[in-house]
């Protein structure tokens, strides 16, 4: 009743499985940042304010900066001229409507192509993206090359390794007389004599050994029933790998020089 303190009560609680969460998550934590960190690929990270939370190295070598200079920093202060690019309203409507974003775009100089994957979250915008100029270059000489093998005056077809045609020029169609539609379930032996169609087994077979058929001469029959004579070079085509999934055919007229 006096007031005065004749004790005390201790009040314990175990905190253990909370400070190993709490260990376990940091640990977690360091290990994503350093397999984000040693990726070949580029990534970062923006808040809500557009700051870098986290720059990767290889991030860092396209910007070309160091990724502690790019910490805190507002992408669009760093960069202004990005503002006028699909980096800009990419990264925009990722956060907007809170959708992941996936687009192909070029950096300012326009030399360099990325592949870019923005991913919005509640801490901000995560930005994943990778080098795809030789794809790109690639995907380009593969279309002026189909533009150069359309345009051919010689016949170009590609058939499978069982004799299929898959592909057929505008100088096929001239030369047999069939169109890219007509001749999609044919094969070259349906185009042959009988007594030349026999070869056509061992043509394949050689196809399908990697070899190659140079200027080989035989008779072919045109849409219209007329027999002509054709010389045609037949090469093996190879996938990624080295296998060889089929051939590629380059045919001439030589009627002229036979009759």
């Amino acid at each position: 009743s006096s007031g005065e303190v004749v004790g005390f009560i201790l009040v314990f609680r175990d905190v253990t499985k909370a400070r190993r969460a709490q260990e376990e998550l940091l640990q977690s934590n360091k290990r994503l940042s350093d397999t984000l960190s040693s990726i070949s690929d580029a990534f970062f990270n923006l808040d809500h304010e557009w700051r870098y939370t986290f720059v990767n190295k290889r991030a860092a070598q396209v910007a070309g900066m160091k990724s502690e200079d790019m910490l805190g920093k507002v992408i669009w202060d760093l960069f202004p001229e990005i503002t006028r690019t699909q980096f800009y309203s990419g990264f925009h409507r990722a956060v907007e409507q809170h959708v992941t974003v996936h687009f192909e775009a070029p950096l300012a100089d326009g030399r360099s192509w990325f592949e870019i994957h923005a991913y919005p979250h509640e801490a901000g915008l995560s930005v994943y993206f990778q080098n795809v100029t030789r794809r790109r270059r690639a995907r380009e000489g593969l279309r002026q090359l189909a533009a150069i093998v359309e345009s051919s005056d010689d016949a170009i077809f590609s058939q499978t390794l069982d004799g299929r045609i898959v592909s057929w020029n505008r100088g096929a169609e001239r030369l047999f007389g069939y169109s890219p539609e007509e001749v999609q379930n044919k094969t070259i032996a349906d185009l042959m004599p009988i007594e030349e169609a026999r070869d056509v087994s061992d043509i394949l077979e050689k196809l399908r050994r990697g070899e190659s058929i140079d200027h080989y001469e035989t008779a072919t029959i045109r849409s219209d029933g007329n027999r002509i004579f054709i010389s045609i070079t037949i090469s093996p085509l190879r996938d990624e790998l080295g296998q060889i999934t089929g051939a590629s055919a380059i045919a001439r007229d030589i009627t002229g020089r036979k009759t």
